[in-house]
Parts: C-alpha cells; structure tokens; sequence
C-alpha cells in the first residue's frame, strides 16, 4: 500500500536544515568578521565564502525538496512539482548536484591554502589575491557547472526511465507520472523472464560523479597529509603552530561530516541498484542525511577554533552574568 510518509521525512530534515544551517552560519560569519584580519589573513574570505554556501545548499535543498527512489535496475533523485514545469522541477534537482559540487570544490581550495601557508607561506600572497580570484572562480564554477549539465542532460528523464521508475513511485508514494521529475541512471533492462541485462550507457554516466569525487578528495588527502607532515617537522612559534593545527582539525572534521552525510549515503545509492537489493520507501532516508548534514560544518568550526569557543564562551558567561546581577537588584 502506497504512503506519503517517506516523503515526509526528507521535508522535516530539510525545514531543521535550513533552520540550523542559517542559524549556525550566520553566528559563524559574525564571529569571523569580529575576528582581527590578522589572525585568519585572506583565508577568512574562504571560511566565509564557505559558510554563504552552507547557506544557500540548505536553502536549495529546501526549494527543490529532493527525495530517492532505488529501483531492481537504476535509481533517481525526484521532486514533486507543486504547480511547476517537469523541465524546471529537473532544473531544481540539477541545481542540487551543482551545489553539492561547490562544496566539495571550495572546501579542496581551504585545504590548497592550507598547504600553501604551511609548506610554502611566502608565496601565499602572490597565490591567493585579487589576480587569482577569478583563476579559482573560474575553476569551481567549471566543476559545479559540469555536475548540473550532466545531471540535466545526461542523467535527465527518457521513455525507459519513465517506464522503470512509475510504477515503483506510484507503488510507493502514490505519486502520479505527471506529479514529479527526477535526474537518475538505469543500470539494467529487465527481459521477458525478469532477468536483468547489462547497459553500458548507464555505467559510463557514473563514471563521470565518480571520477570528479575522487579526484577531489585525492587533492584533500594529498594536501592535508602534506600539510600535516609539514606542521610535525617545521619549526615555527608555537601560537602560529597552534592556530594551524586548530584549522586543519577544522577541515579535517569538516570532510569526514559531508563523508559521512553526503558521500556515503549517495555512495549507496549508486550501489544498491546495481547489487539489486529491494529497500523500498526507506531509500528516502538518504534525501533527509544529505539535507541535514550542513547544519553540523559551522558546528565544528566554532568548537575546534580556539578564538571561536572563547569567544561564544565569553558571550554565555557575561549574560549569566548580567541576568545574575539584574536578579540580584530586583
């Protein structure tokens, strides 16, 4: 028997996402521009490009409202329509997919300046100034653009993937086929005796996310091993050496977070298709861990940077502060 209730879920992580994910940011951008410029340089511009883009995925996810549907030969990332074209609800879930690829790129960057300020730090003015502003815009633009020209045209609907996946969102959310669009990739055809045949089309498509993720994160691997190398055996004071290993940790956590909300969950759904496991409505739960995830980024930052935690510290106490004495008065 078909329920909305899966689709529920990924929804009420989306409105806390957006919630959180603003709250948290905007006290993150506040505590960085109080923060003397001195003490982050230009890389306070990335942490703060970082946290607008927190923002603006969990305002997306929330717009588009993507759900996951896993079938026997391929999966799909839909949304319902809500009085909206199919073209442009396909539009809204290939937004998703170019946001997502923001990140990823802007947080390669964090981790690149990194490496420069540690192993090479008298060329990081020359590496990281209006002159290269728009070398990196240009750069993560062009990955973000890719992931969302393919998501649209590539991974877009067809005649076999309507086919595929209507009875199965009709089954399962009793959605109808003019109630939603979707960007996905069918793995297999079924035959007559329900055998499944290989496509090589549908392998290929993932080939593409996949070499693009793992491309970046040998570039996270690669420059936040060298830099951590770097910070063991160059001699340098010992607050300088404490404020880089504060935002290493920072980044450090902030990549495991995304893994573990967004890698491994999306990770899965290419998987499960093409393994053929049946988990039916509960694939929805992959919608609602990628909604969630950017509200725990700015969490780690304001906790692992030591200025940040002392800072929001201070702020706690001086009002308990305050209302004891008001308390007292009165």
């Amino acid at each position: 028997m078909c329920s909305s209730f899966w689709l529920k879920i990924p929804f009420l992580a989306e409105c806390i996402g957006i919630f959180l994910s603003s709250t948290s940011n905007c006290i993150l951008v506040l505590l960085i521009l109080l923060t003397p410029r001195t003490t982050f340089g230009t890389y306070k511009y990335l942490m703060l490009s970082f946290s607008a883009l927190g923002i603006c995925y969990s305002g997306a996810n929330f717009l588009a409202q993507p759900n996951v549907v896993l079938t026997q030969t391929s999966f799909a990332v839909f949304t319902e329509l809500h009085g909206v074209t199919k073209r442009i609800g396909t539009f809204f879930v290939s937004c998703i997919a170019s946001i997502y690829a923001l990140m990823l790129s802007l947080l390669s960057l964090q981790f690149y300046y990194r490496f420069i300020a540690v192993t090479s730090p008298t060329t990081l003015s020359s590496r990281f100034s209006l002159r290269t502003l728009p070398i990196y815009t240009v750069l993560i633009f062009l990955n973000a653009a890719s992931w969302g020209l393919v998501s649209y045209y590539l991974n877009g609907p067809t005649l076999e993937k309507d086919l595929d996946l209507a009875p199965v969102l009709k089954s399962l959310y009793c959605l109808a086929p003019n109630s939603y669009a979707y960007i996905g990739i069918k793995y297999f055809t079924l035959t007559s005796s329900n055998q499944r045949v290989f496509l090589a089309s549908g392998f290929l498509l993932i080939l593409t996310p996949i070499a693009l993720l793992m491309s970046l994160f040998s570039m996270l691997l690669y420059f936040g091993l060298g830099t951590y190398s770097s910070l063991k055996r160059k001699a340098m004071s010992q607050k300088n050496k404490d404020m880089q290993n504060q935002l290493l940790r920072t980044l450090v956590i902030q990549t495991v977070i995304p893994f573990c909300f967004m890698i491994l969950p999306v990770g899965c759904m290419y998987l499960i298709p093409i393994i053929g496991w049946d988990i039916g409505a509960s694939a929805n739960l992959i919608a609602a861990l990628v909604a969630i995830y950017p509200c725990f980024e700015p969490l780690v930052a304001m906790y692992c940077i030591k200025c940040f935690r002392m800072r929001i510290i201070g702020i706690i106490t001086c009002r308990r502060h305050k209302n004891a004495q008001v308390s007292a008065i009165t």
